[in-house]
C-alpha cells in the first residue's frame, strides 16, 4: 500500500502546518473546562457547599430510599412471623439456629483444618457438622424458643 497521497504530499516532506504545534497556554490565559458563570470547585467548598458524596441532596435521598426499603421489608417479615402457627415459629427458630451452629463449627473447622491430620479429616469433618447439627436442634434453639417466647403466638 502506498500512503503517499493519504499524508497529502511526497514522503519526507512536511506541510506548513505539521511543522511546529504548541500546546502550551498563553501565559496570562487560563484553561477551564467549565462553562461560563460557574463557580469553580474549591469557591463551592469553601462557600458551605458538600465537603463530600454523604452530604449531597442524592445521597441523603438514595439512603433514605433504602432505609425505607429496609424497614418496609423487616416489618413484611414481622407480619408474616406473626401470622405463622406457633408450631411453624418454632421450626423456623429452630431452623435458624441449626444453620447459625452448623456455619460458624464450619468457621471454626476451617481455621484448624490445615492442623488436622488427613486420616482424622475423614472423621473429624462430618463429626464436628453432626455435633453442629445436634446442638443447633436440642441446645440452642429450646433457649431461643425460650427466649422469645413473649413473642411468639399462643399455643
Amino acid at each position: 500500500m502506498d500512503f503517499k497521497k493519504s499524508r497529502g504530499g511526497k514522503r519526507g516532506e512536511q506541510r506548513s502546518s505539521d511543522k511546529t504545534f504548541s500546546a502550551s497556554p498563553d501565559p496570562g490565559a487560563t484553561i477551564d473546562a467549565r462553562p461560563t458563570g460557574e463557580p469553580p470547585p474549591l469557591a463551592k467548598q469553601a462557600g458551605g457547599g458538600p465537603r463530600n458524596i454523604q452530604e449531597t441532596k442524592a445521597w441523603k435521598e438514595s439512603t433514605s430510599g433504602l432505609q425505607r426499603m429496609w424497614h418496609n421489608y423487616l416489618n413484611m417479615l414481622g407480619t408474616q412471623f406473626r401470622r405463622m402457627s406457633r408450631a411453624d415459629q418454632e421450626a423456623l427458630i429452630t431452623r435458624l439456629c441449626q444453620i447459625v451452629t452448623i456455619g460458624s463449627a464450619a468457621l471454626v473447622t476451617m481455621l484448624f483444618y490445615g492442623f488436622i491430620p488427613l486420616f482424622l479429616k475423614i472423621f473429624v469433618l462430618p463429626g464436628i457438622l453432626l455435633a453442629a447439627y445436634w446442638a443447633g436442634t436440642n441446645v440452642v434453639a429450646p433457649i431461643m424458643i425460650v427466649r422469645y417466647e413473649q413473642y411468639l403466638n399462643p399455643q
